[in-house]
């Protein structure tokens, strides 16, 4: 190759040993009949390489960008459903504790049914008071009004017969008394 650069700024090579040789012309080859490197072809490769990297970052500046946008749209969303997840979890352990209180409420309701059966006479209990109750035959059993109202109507009877009998004694010994006036009034000879 006539051409070999090995580096940015790596001077061509010729094969023309006259242009190749020779000082002076400063350092960018500026001045007198020497020519130096041919940076023209290097600086358009730099450009180039420059716009290729800027274009590059633009490419990643743009994608960084979308990422970013894609991330926050990814933690808002996360945000969202977290606070959502977070009240769906309160809303559920708000109704455990409701459940809890309601299971505590009915034990000790069941509890109570349970003593107050305990406290129930059993069957062979009823038995016992049922061969009382059809020996005794308390339906006979009299109460102390029914008493008392027949005391009351045996004194009444006794005082109504006490009472005939009263008026019956006063009626004879009333007439007992009008006969002897009779006899005393006709004299002794009446009496025969």
């Amino acid at each position: 190759m006539a051409d070999q650069s090995s580096g940015l700024f790596a001077q061509k090579q010729t094969a023309d040993p006259k242009k190749a040789g020779g000082g002076g012309g400063g350092l960018f080859g500026l001045g007198g009949s020497k020519q130096g490197p041919d940076v023209s072809a290097e600086i358009a490769a730099m450009q180039a390489s420059y716009a290729d990297a800027e274009r590059r970052l633009i490419v990643l500046e743009e994608r960084y960008s979308e990422i970013r946008k894609k991330l926050q749209v990814a933690e808002q969303n996360m945000l969202s459903d977290f606070k959502r997840l977070h009240t769906e979890v309160k809303t559920s352990n708000s109704e455990v504790m409701e459940t809890r209180h309601e299971m505590d409420d009915i034990k000790g309701k069941i509890m109570l049914i349970i003593k107050e059966l305990q406290m129930l006479a059993r069957s062979e209990d009823v038995d016992v008071l049922r061969k009382y109750l059809d020996m005794w035959q308390p339906v006979n059993f009299v109460t102390q009004n029914e008493v008392e109202k027949m005391v009351r109507d045996a004194v009444d009877s006794k005082f109504a017969d006490m009472n005939m009998k009263l008026e019956e004694e006063e009626f004879i010994a009333q007439k007992v008394k009008e006969t002897i006036r009779e006899i005393m009034q006709k004299g002794p000879g009446a009496v025969k």
